[in-house]
């Protein structure tokens, strides 16, 4: 018995999962507040101005989390996407210490699109820190 087109084309609908169907969900990416945060040249291998103490980081929020912070301002790429420079927060202090010391840095270049809220480091193999 031969069956019909129509009833395998409602099988397949049955089977095929919600979520391909689903139309894929807006992304919200904003960059947060600005923040003073002290700084230090010691360590930051992208250095630093003869007399800069402290480094101006914000949060860069996809869906209302905090993904990075960035420092900087943002450059635009293309219509849905943007670079921004990384801030790392690092553990300064030694074992034997008895309170943490934490310091900022530059750290590499983040791409962000704005749709997908995707973000990717970028690992840029002639930019030299020091120099750029």
């Amino acid at each position: 018995m031969k069956i019909p087109g129509s009833v395998w084309a409602c099988a397949l609908l049955a089977l095929w999962p919600a979520a391909m169907l689903a139309a894929e969900k807006p992304h919200s990416v904003a960059l947060g507040t600005v923040r003073h945060e002290p700084y230090s040249i010691e360590g930051d291998p992208a250095g630093a101005l003869k007399d800069e103490t402290h480094l101006d980081v914000r949060p860069l929020v996809v869906d209302g989390k905090v993904k990075e912070w960035t420092t900087g301002e943002s450059h635009p790429v293309t219509e849905r996407s943007f670079t921004v420079r990384r801030a790392v927060q690092l553990n300064d202090s030694l074992p034997s210490d008895k309170t943490q010391h934490w310091v900022w840095q530059r750290g590499p270049w983040l791409l962000v699109d704005r749709s997908t809220g995707k973000v990717t480091a970028l690992h840029l193999p002639e930019f030299d820190p020091g120099v750029s």
